[in-house]
This record gives C-alpha cells, structure tokens and sequence, in this order.
C-alpha cells in the first residue's frame, strides 16, 4: 500500500482519460460526458502497491482523501479498474462513486493530453494533487 512520502507523476496520454463518458472504446453503454480519470501506470501500481477492490476496501486501502494545492479540488478519491479480469492492481483513478468528480479540476486547469498530475502521499490516507500543464 501506498505510504507517506509516496509520490508517481501520471500522464494523459488518450483522449479517453480525460473524457472517459464520451471515448469509451466499448460501447456497453450510453456515451456520459464529463467523466475522466486520472491513469496508473503498471510499474507505479506495482511499486506503490495501488490495489483496486479486489484485494481490499477503505481509506488507506484503495480510497483516499485528497486535495489540489491549486485548492480547485478536494474530495475522496478510489484506486480502481484493472487490465484483465480479476486483477489486483488499479489503473486509474477517480473521485469515489463520482466519475465525474475530477471533470472541473480538469477543466479549470485545460487538461490536454500531454499534461501531468503529481500524486504526493503526505500520509497514508491523504494524497496531495500538483497538476502540470505541458502546453503553456
């Protein structure tokens, strides 16, 4: 699990993260705008031990609270998804239960593809958000 001290960089590389309700590659349901999430690489999931719900659930576990030092955004944020069925290790993510919650952040910062977030743990439940704009 993720500790205090913990920090990856994560980068938008498709326009599916950034609008995930409307570049969804399956069509198993209608197109949401707005939704988005923020990507895990595998080797950051793997050496930060970012589990999605398949292993456990709660704060620390796979939820976190977190904030923005813009101060744009705070709220609860889940590790979730997986590459295949079953697996343990989260590739992305979003606000709990609220694939739109990251969407206004994301907007007032005009997140492109090319562009970062900086996850920094500062405890072992809190995650401090830095977003870096690579198109100013």
């Amino acid at each position: 699990m993720a500790k205090a001290g913990d920090c990856f960089v994560a980068t938008f590389t498709t326009p599916s993260q950034l609008g995930w309700g409307e570049y969804r590659k399956t069509h198993t349901r209608e197109r949401r705008p707005n939704e988005c999430y923020i990507p895990i690489r595998a080797e950051f999931a793997r050496r930060f031990e970012l589990y999605n719900a398949n292993v456990a659930e709660g704060l620390g576990n796979n939820i976190f609270n977190a904030y923005s030092i813009d101060g744009m955004f705070r709220d609860v944020l889940k590790m979730q998804g997986c590459s295949k069925a079953g697996d343990i290790k989260a590739k992305n993510i979003s606000v709990e239960g609220n694939l739109t919650g990251l969407y206004n952040w994301f907007q007032a910062n005009a997140a492109q593809v090319g562009d970062q977030v900086e996850l920094y743990w500062e405890t072992n439940t809190t995650i401090r958000l830095t977003f870096i704009s690579r198109h100013n």
